[in-house]
């Protein structure tokens, strides 16, 4: 008996870490959701537009920030009423037909430019402001230590979500992680990553389809 009982406590642990841990994997790998409370579908267009009213800003867009044609950088419209362009999210695993919640993708602007680099989002570090900031030209596809900055997530954030730079898909690799906020350089709310005490750009996401007026309505935060 006192064999079984040793052994019953050295496993006990193991099996509660085993639990937590599928438990955990489970939670992490829940939806993410838009307005309407849909599943978010991957490689589907969907706007995404600041959860705060009367915060300076509404939806995400492309701006020439740097005084450079291209590539293009990820900046917040003006506007609270003003949903940007719609972006695209192809998740790192091919198969998942939605996007999950703490999970790799690449975000891609459905728009077209002037540009030859793509719309897909990079994280990129500007000496003039001493930040990283985020831009595109970044490559679609191919997980892993080459297309590092090209992967960012999406996480809960109250009822809402907060967008995360924080790639998992280089296991070697050790990468800057940070949430991802708004930034006023001059005439432009640029989307950076968050210092201390900074908090995160809180969103919430359209589907670019059902966005027919030019009027955001619903969800928002006071």
């Amino acid at each position: 008996m006192k064999k079984i009982s040793q052994h019953y406590y050295l496993l006990f642990p193991i099996l509660l870490f085993t639990l937590l841990s599928h438990r955990a994997a489970a939670q992490a790998a829940s939806p993410v959701l838009d307005i309407t409370g849909q599943e978010v579908q991957a490689g589907v267009p969907y706007h995404i537009i600041s959860a705060i009213w009367g915060a300076g800003g509404g939806g995400l867009t492309m701006s020439d920030v740097r005084n450079l044609t291209c590539p293009l950088d990820v900046t917040q419209t003006p506007n609270d009423l003003l949903w940007g362009l719609p972006v695209a999210f192809h998740p790192a695993n091919y198969s998942d037909e939605v996007v999950r919640l703490s999970t790799d993708h690449n975000f891609e602007f459905d728009a077209v430019t002037v540009c030859v680099s793509s719309n897909v989002w990079r994280l990129a570090f500007d000496n003039s402001i001493l930040r990283f900031y985020i831009t595109t030209g970044g490559e679609l596809g191919n997980p892993g230590r080459w297309t590092l900055n090209n992967w960012f997530k999406i996480e809960a954030q109250g009822s809402n979500y907060k967008l995360v730079f924080c790639p998992t898909v280089c296991p070697t690799c050790r990468p800057v992680c940070g949430d991802l906020t708004i930034y006023v350089d001059g005439p432009y709310r640029r989307l950076v990553m968050a210092q201390t005490g900074e908090g995160p750009l809180t969103v919430f996401f359209r589907r670019a389809e059902e966005s027919a007026s030019g009027t955001v309505s619903g969800s928002r935060s006071e």
